[in-house]
């Protein structure tokens, strides 16, 4: 959804609102739509024989930032502790939390994790390819955000509610990492941070304030 308002938008959101998801049935017809205007990007969705629209997520356009200074990724790398989650791993314990993921939305390679963070290369999978007029890769930017659970220090069920900014200020094909660390962890409501960086730490993908 994300994914689909940034192909209006632009490379840049403020105060994204996940408000329902979107579960797509292959055996119906879903009609989806996203409208623009006075700063504000919508989208919503209808089946087949529905007359209303149900809006899914709603954003606030926003300037692009300034280039920070580059992600020190060796150091990140470098630092002692943790543990590594094979991803064959982690995706199965995904699917026992709920979350059954395809092919298409299996980005993420050997995870390096510790008590808030964790790390891990990023490739497209056999046949991923860019798509025309989208600023990301849907698989690619739900595997960022797919991070936070091996981050998160609690096991249990996780759903994003929205995110304070994410911007696309580089070329996401050319993410080699992805950090997630949590920015808050409280029972009522939890947070992270989430950067797509190349081989040189340059981000190319910033996520501010995922909701959780």
């Amino acid at each position: 959804q994300v994914a689909a308002l940034l192909e209006v938008a632009g490379r840049a959101l403020e105060r994204v609102e996940l408000v329902r998801p979107l579960v797509l049935d292959a055996g119906a017809a879903t009609d989806v739509r996203t409208t623009f205007a006075a700063g504000s990007v919508e989208l919503a969705s209808r089946s087949a024989g529905e007359g209303g629209w149900t809006v899914r997520s709603r954003a606030r356009t926003a300037a692009p930032g300034s280039a920070g200074p580059a992600f020190d990724l060796r150091s990140a790398l470098d630092r002692p502790g943790g543990s590594t989650v094979p991803p064959e791993s982690f995706y199965s314990g995904l699917a026992g939390r709920g979350l059954e993921l395809g092919p298409s939305h299996r980005w993420l390679g050997p995870i390096r994790r510790r008590v808030g963070e964790a790390f891990a290369p990023i490739a497209a999978p056999t046949g991923a390819a860019p798509i025309p007029g989208l600023a990301v890769h849907p698989g690619l930017l739900d595997s960022c955000l797919h991070l936070v659970a091996a981050a998160a220090p609690s096991e249990g069920s996780w759903l994003p509610a929205g995110i304070d900014r994410i911007e696309v200020p580089g070329d996401p094909w050319a993410g080699s990492w992805v950090h997630a660390a949590i920015t808050r962890s409280e029972p009522a409501r939890s947070a992270a941070d989430v950067l797509l960086v190349d081989e040189g730490g340059r981000e190319v993908l910033i996520v501010r304030g995922l909701a959780l």
